[in-house]
This record gives C-alpha cells, structure tokens and sequence, in this order.
C-alpha cells in the first residue's frame, strides 16, 4: 500500500473511532457550561448592643459614696415634700457645668411598689418620723431610658433604706383625703438598703 492509501486510511479509521465516542456520550452534553446561580447574600438580624457599666468593687463603691456623702444635703422626706421644685435638678445637655445639679442624701421607709405610666416600677418611700403625710417616690429608671439604677426585687417594703441622688421631675398624686400633692421623684445615684444590705 502506498502513501496516499495510508492517510486515506488513518483518516477512515480516525472518522470511526470518533462516530465510536460521540455514540457512547450520545446522553451526556459536551462542552455544556454549567448554570451559574448567584449566591443571595445572608442576612441577619444584628442584635443591639446592650448598654452595660461595669459594677465597682465595694472598695470603689465606698469611696465613691464617700465623695458623694461630702457634696449632698442631708434632708429629710419631709423637707422634700414642702417645696419639690426648689430641689429640682436643673440638666444642661452635654455640657460640663452641673451648677443646676442639687444633690441631696435622706432615709426614709419602704410603703409600696406603685407603677409609672409608662409601666416601670416606682419605689414609694415615707418619712421616718411623719409616716402618714410625707413621702415621696424613687425610680430604679428616673428617664425612662432603660437603664435601671436599682433592682427593685431585692427591696422589700418596711426596709429602711439610704439615699443621695438628686430629684428628677415632680409629679402631682392625690391622697386619701383627695386633695393633690405635688410629690417629688428621686434618681437614686447611690440606694443602699439598711435592712437587708443590698445595694446598687
């Protein structure tokens, strides 16, 4: 067989083998890009962090009411009930000068746990000596903000409790004989329960 007859005949044979392989894949595409599905970013719901303040230890903690103790004025719930507004903190937003900050440190009783209106939990405190006719409120959240000074499940009502702090709004309340009383509502910088020992 000469030249030209090979060639014919590796060509033929080239020809069959591939017709060979195309029939064997006849069911499966060749060259077929693969569809390409977009990833769809995941999204989560991001949680808001929480505002927390680390607690002192209880060497800090006095030292700081100590400091406190030497700028507040001793008052009585008494005083307080007289003329509230004239204990009213005065708050200059994001500004240095707490001129207008009246501190004050009292006593007083634990009678009742009455609610804002905005739901959150008020503490009601009387006076040590004018049991009946003078007290006033604490509130554990004073601005409504949800930052709560004081855990108002480890204070039980008769507990002799300690406060300084300032007076942060007023807030008119009838009592039983029907007459309305402008009656003062403390935040409670430092709360420290008498009777049982807890404090914020």
């Amino acid at each position: 067989m000469n030249k030209m007859g090979l060639i014919i005949m590796g060509a033929f044979l080239s020809f069959i083998l591939f017709g060979i392989y195309i029939s064997s894949n006849s069911g499966t595409p060749i060259l077929t890009p693969p569809n390409v599905v977009p990833e769809t970013p995941m999204v989560t719901n991001t949680p808001t962090p929480k505002i927390t303040i680390p607690p002192l230890t209880e060497d800090e903690y006095k030292q700081a009411l100590l400091e406190q103790e030497n700028i507040s004025k001793m008052v009585t719930v008494a005083d307080l009930d007289k003329d509230p507004n004239s204990y009213l903190s005065k708050y200059v937003y994001n500004s240095k000068d707490d001129s207008g900050v009246i501190r004050i440190s009292f006593q007083c009783v634990v009678s009742s746990f009455p609610k804002e209106d905005n739901g959150n939990p008020l503490i009601a405190c009387n006076d040590l000596k004018d049991w009946i006719l003078s007290f006033l409120f604490i509130s554990p959240d004073p601005y409504g903000i949800g930052i709560f000074l004081v855990d108002v499940t480890k204070v039980n009502s008769g507990d002799r409790i300690k406060v300084l702090g300032t007076v942060a709004k007023t807030r008119w309340v009838s009592n039983r004989a029907g007459q309305k009383l402008y009656i003062p509502i403390v935040s409670p910088d430092f709360f420290i329960d008498l009777t049982n020992g807890y404090h914020n």
